[in-house]
């Protein structure tokens, strides 16, 4: 199993260098420079043609390749020409040439035409604006550098950028009727047993408020047609569930009545419905409490007797809980549940969509949105919102995730991706999207075998692209198994 990722390549192809004289006929030649980079090591090759320099006897030639930015510089193995009696010198003295036993050394007459250069090194960050240059010196007896060649021969070396998966996005069925919904919860005060609102007792104005700003902006907008209005009434256990009923009912009247004032609903249903006593709502309170007695008023609450008797019950075995809840939970009991279902007209206009999109998104459907999205270009700004504003509006939509977990993942932001595909389905195109995740996670593993996946599942093109990369990694790191901190000789 593949754990390096390669993520920058460098690459140049061809220069000469003038080694140490300006005739013509003792010249290096160098091409075929490249370097490559997994997150912890970089692989330096290059050719270097030797066959037109000359060394005289008594001399030697050193030649370092280096590579430097404004910030460091870092010396690699060099390697050395040397005359006849300056490599006697050097193999009666031990054996170790100028630089030491890992310099790559020849006699003059053994030295080949050409120099196949290899050499891993450790990564820094600051190599990725380095230059690569080739510093060398000739060199007379006991080391004496006679003259020096620096800077030569250099060039930039500018980072490619890592491979990237194809994104497949899916295109969102287009909706027939646009049918949206918005609900709400008021609490609105009554006095004892009085069923008239009033808008200065209590809270009143401010909840009533609350249901005239749902209500406000959707009656009054062009684009939406009102379909029905619901309302839904719910009083608390104390007194009898029969003068329950009457206060639910009465009351939820009241409150559509007061709307109604408000607005104008000519030509919309108006549906009413109330709960006499919302016990629904108490044992969801009870079951998430800490009170003394929660399980025995459970029990209670879940038994077959009569409401009456039930909140009786509750009342005279456990009269502290029961205060407790008098005081603390039935006030929340009393509440208006409130429902308005409208219908939002069709955009096909692209620049009536952009409007829309940044006004109300909202409004739009996942299919008037990636209509937009292709107004943009590919991994803009604006290109990337509209799918990020589409899985805002729609969480739970399985097209909408996909295509927003794709841009999570063309930013290389996986933790994003990650939550987004849990919610996408099993589609081909997530599989795929799975593939290319786990490709970026460097698990080429799972990574090579979701693209099989997405492969028998029909996203071909793609799927292969991760195959070959995953492949041609595989490659580099045999390759980088085999380098040493020594030269190929």
């Amino acid at each position: 199993m593949m754990t390096k990722r390669y993520t920058t390549l460098f690459f140049v192809c061809f220069f000469l260098f003038g080694a140490l004289s300006a005739k013509k006929q003792n010249t290096m030649l160098v091409d075929s420079l490249s370097m490559e980079r997994n997150e912890n090591f970089i692989s330096v090759k290059f050719l270097l043609h030797l066959d037109a320099v000359k060394v005289k006897s008594n001399r030697a030639l050193l030649v370092t390749p280096r590579i430097i930015s404004d910030s460091d510089t870092v010396d690699l193995v060099s390697f050395g020409l040397y005359g006849r009696a300056r490599h006697l010198y050097y193999m009666r003295n031990g054996g170790e040439m100028m630089t030491g036993k890992d310099e790559l050394s020849y006699r003059k007459k053994d030295k080949p035409d050409t120099l196949v250069y290899e050499q891993v090194i450790p990564f820094e960050s600051w190599m990725d604006s380095a230059k690569f240059v080739l510093l060398s010196k000739s060199c007379g007896c006991c080391g004496s550098v006679l003259d020096s060649v620096i800077d030569s021969v250099y060039t930039y070396l500018a980072p490619v950028e890592p491979f990237m998966p194809e994104m497949v996005y899916i295109k969102p069925t287009a909706e027939a009727v646009k049918s949206r919904s918005i609900s709400g919860r008021a609490y609105i005060d009554f006095p004892v047993n009085k069923t008239n609102i009033d808008l200065m007792y209590r809270n009143n104005r401010a909840e009533l408020a609350k249901i005239d700003a749902t209500i406000e902006p959707i009656v009054h907008d062009a684009d939406i047609t009102v379909k029905s209005l619901s309302m839904k009434g719910f009083a608390s256990p104390e007194a009898s569930y029969k003068h329950n009923t009457r206060l639910a009912r009465e009351r939820t009247k009241s409150l559509v009545d007061y709307v109604k004032l408000l607005h104008d609903f000519l030509g919309v249903q108006i549906q009413t419905d109330y709960e006499p006593e919302d016990w629904a709502g108490l044992r969801e309170f009870v079951e998430n409490s800490t009170l003394e007695n929660r399980d025995a008023i459970l029990k209670i609450i879940d038994g077959t007797q009569s409401y009456d008797a039930k909140e009786r019950s509750i009342k005279t075995k456990y009269p502290r809980d029961y205060k407790y809840l008098y005081e603390n939970c039935y006030p929340a009991l009393r509440h208006s549940d409130y429902e308005i279902d409208y219908v939002v007209k069709s955009y096909s206009d692209v620049e009536e969509i952009k409007r829309v999109m940044y006004e109300s998104p909202q409004k739009l459907s996942l299919d008037e949105l990636y209509l937009v999205s292709h107004e943009f270009e590919v991994g803009s700004d604006e290109y990337n919102e509209t799918f990020e504003i589409a899985v805002r509006i729609y969480p739970n939509d399985e097209v909408a995730n996909l295509n927003a977990a794709n841009i999570a993942l063309t930013k290389r932001d996986l933790s994003a991706a990650e939550r987004y595909l849990a919610k996408a389905g099993d589609s081909k195109e997530v599989i795929y999207a799975r593939a290319a995740h786990a490709f970026l996670s460097a698990d080429y593993e799972k990574a090579e075998k979701l693209a099989k996946e997405a492969i028998k599942a029909g996203v071909v093109k793609e799927s292969q692209q991760i195959l070959h990369e995953i492949e041609r990694l595989n490659r580099k790191v045999d390759e980088f198994k085999k380098c040493t901190i020594t030269i190929n000789r």
